[in-house]
């Protein structure tokens, strides 16, 4: 009887699973809930003077209740359905001109995001977007990292150079902003910016 982790055939042979585990270990830990740009050096803010009503606060609390704190930038989009056509064409052209922005290191959004299914009994990653919606709305991954469980909210998480500084960090926000305003979400979808960086930015101007 094959051992209790070990697949039917017995212990893992040289092109097998395992191969697949540095891709799976990449993803949940380019995924991870904490902090995605933990050395980014960022003007200094002290949350007190926080205008709790603010338009970048409320951004963040929004951000938050989905996808949980994040240091960098994140973009969320809100529909009925993001998994719609026309929601998931816009997160695609959307990411595809984050990535070009400066101080961008790439992005994670559901256009980018990988899973694995066996394919004549060898795991392969494959887009997670080419999977029924069940698995993309469950994934033990990406719910409520990438896609909310409701399927009525996903963020595009952008990776940050360990370049960035307080005045890159300012200089990205206003080119975000910028972009967003130019490509906006298709109608009934509503685009906001967040994450810790942009509350600490409106902080910071508040105190300047």
């Amino acid at each position: 009887m094959p051992a209790r982790n070990e697949p039917p055939g017995g212990a893992p042979q040289p092109g097998g699973w395992h191969r697949y585990l540095p891709l799976l270990l990449l993803i949940a830990a380019g995924l991870a809930a904490v902090p995605f740009a933990g050395r980014v050096v960022i003007a200094n803010g002290n949350s007190s003077w926080t205008d709790a009503q603010g338009p970048s606060a409320t951004a963040l609390a929004q951000v938050e209740s989905r996808f949980g704190r994040q240091d960098g930038f994140v973009i969320m989009v809100s529909a009925a359905d993001v998994l719609a056509a026309p929601v998931v064409a816009w997160q695609q052209r959307l990411g595809a001109a984050v990535t070009t922005l400066p101080g961008v290191a790439g992005i994670d959004s559901l256009a980018t995001a990988q899973d694995v299914q066996l394919d004549e009994g060898e795991p392969v990653p494959v887009a997670l977007l080419a999977q029924p919606r069940e698995r993309i709305l469950a994934h033990p991954l990406y719910r409520n990292l990438l896609i909310a469980a409701d399927g009525r909210a996903a963020g595009i998480l952008v990776r940050l150079a360990t370049t960035v500084d307080a005045d890159a960090g300012i200089a990205l926000e206003q080119r975000l902003r910028k972009l967003l305003a130019s490509t906006p979400p298709p109608s009934g979808a509503e685009a906001v910016l967040g994450g810790l960086m942009c509350q600490q930015q409106a902080i910071n101007r508040a105190v300047a």
